[in-house]
């Protein structure tokens, strides 16, 4: 008699890696040429990683399922983080903004600090920052995703309490 036993979250990545790439072209499909898909297969295999250590076999979807939700958030806000940065460097981001942005960063642990502020301040491109502190692309890449996630949250909060009125004045 076999005993079937569970795949391993690094199983599970190996099996689907293709998802990754095939999601990655379907959500880019008619963007910019200049886009890079590369940085985006990376954003989509980190989510792919964290969808197989959190995935549950119990709950009896399929993991390509639940993976899938995974990568296409994770992808849609790497999206969405790019076109506002687009945007913010057509435009000129405000004082206001600007102030904020670098409020959020000022308090990230040193490390996210110090990418996040070169990347999104700086405008400086993430091999460019990853040489300097002699980092891979992919380990700037998740500081820069792990920032993304802090900063995102220190301007809700502020811009939450701002609406309350409870936030002090710039």
């Amino acid at each position: 008699m076999e005993i079937y036993a569970e795949p391993t979250a690094d199983e599970l990545v190996a099996e689907h890696l293709t998802l990754v790439d095939e999601l990655v072209w379907e959500m880019t499909r008619g963007s910019a040429a200049d886009l890079d898909r590369d940085e985006l297969r990376l954003v989509g295999r980190l989510a792919l990683e964290r969808a197989a250590e959190a995935w549950e076999p119990e709950t009896r979807a399929p993991f390509a399922q639940v993976a899938s939700v995974w990568i296409r958030t994770a992808l849609s806000d790497e999206l969405q983080a790019l076109e506002w940065m687009a945007c913010s460097s057509r435009r000129g981001p405000g004082l206001r903004a600007e102030v904020r942005l670098a409020r959020a960063i000022a308090v990230l642990p040193a490390r996210l600090r110090v990418v996040a502020a070169t990347y999104f301040l700086e405008h400086r491109p993430m091999d460019e920052v990853g040489s300097e502190l002699g980092l891979t692309h992919e380990q700037v890449l998740r500081l820069r995703a792990q920032a993304l996630v802090l900063i995102r949250e220190s301007l809700s909060e502020a811009l939450g309490s701002r609406r309350l009125g409870l936030a002090r004045s710039a």
